[in-house]
């Protein structure tokens, strides 16, 4: 087993006072894929964004510890959150097209990420790490100069993933990152994510609704309801013999073409839910 690299233990996140994720224990190791799946709401994103420091206004992280690299975080303030964020820490977010900045060139942008961590950076070195970065995700260096709106969305996803990796990050949170783009572009970006993370000996954490691609790309799984993390292991072994009533509930719910009653959606019942209601109760 590598190193362990993210280790986050008895986390609960509250907004004004009112716990949304409660208890999370989460650990992370140099190079794994983990999938971090479950329903909206379920506060994937919330536990994602705390591991950043990016919570929303409002929340915080009020019980428990996360450490990365030894280091702990809770409680980091934000003049050294910016020296690993970016640089040892990067994401990317679902939606490219909200995450870069409209009036900025895609090459400003991706330079800005280098000045952030380079302040002495020279134009030209700047000029090189945008070219060689944005000719890693398959944008040719020539469109530097084009503005976001110019670009289709699978071009601003791979904009967002050169930003993301450009100082060669120890861990990759994945918040959604496909699922504004169409099936065919999905698969295109997120082999490319899979590659560049390998490249650089990133770990990663996916965040999504897509059990196929967590299937495929993840090593590991985490399933999450209510705040709560309810089963995790191996991603084969979870997809192949889910222990947990809720697991059960949302592999069921992913519909078969070659089922004959696939003209039917299938969800997630309220037995299903009352067990998992009553399990994470329990705890």
């Amino acid at each position: 087993m590598s190193e362990q690299l993210l280790h986050a233990s008895g986390v609960t996140i509250a907004y004004g006072g009112v716990p949304v994720v409660h208890d999370v224990t989460l650990t992370l190791h140099a190079g794994e894929r983990v999938g971090l799946v479950g329903e909206t709401g379920s506060g994937k994103s919330t536990l994602a964004m705390s591991l950043l420091g990016m919570l929303a206004r409002g929340g915080e992280v009020v019980a428990g510890s996360i450490a990365f690299a030894g280091r702990e975080l809770i409680d980091l303030r934000e003049r050294d959150w910016c020296r690993i964020r970016g640089r040892e820490l990067a994401v990317v977010f679902q939606d490219a097209g909200a995450a870069l900045d409209p009036v900025k060139s895609i090459g400003w942008q991706v330079a800005e990420a280098i000045r952030v961590h380079e302040r002495d950076a020279s134009r030209a070195h700047l000029r090189l790490r945008v070219a060689a970065a944005l000719e890693q995700v398959g944008i040719p260096a020539a469109r530097a100069g084009a503005y976001p709106h110019e670009l289709s969305g699978g071009q601003r996803q791979r904009v967002a993933i050169a930003t993301a990796l450009v100082h060669r990050p120890r861990l990759v949170i994945a918040d959604e990152p496909t699922s504004a783009l169409d099936v065919t572009t999905q698969a295109q970006t997120l082999r490319l994510l899979d590659d560049l993370v390998a490249d650089v000996g990133a770990a990663l954490l996916m965040v999504s609704h897509d059990l196929g691609v967590v299937s495929q790309f993840c090593e590991t799984t985490v399933v999450m309801y209510a705040g709560r993390i309810v089963e995790a292991g191996p991603s084969p072994e979870l997809f192949a013999q889910p222990r947990h009533a809720y697991t059960s509930g949302l592999l069921r719910s992913v519909a078969a073409l070659s089922d004959p009653d696939c003209r039917r959606l299938p969800t997630i019942g309220e037995d299903v839910l009352a067990a998992a209601t009553a399990d994470r109760e329990a705890r």
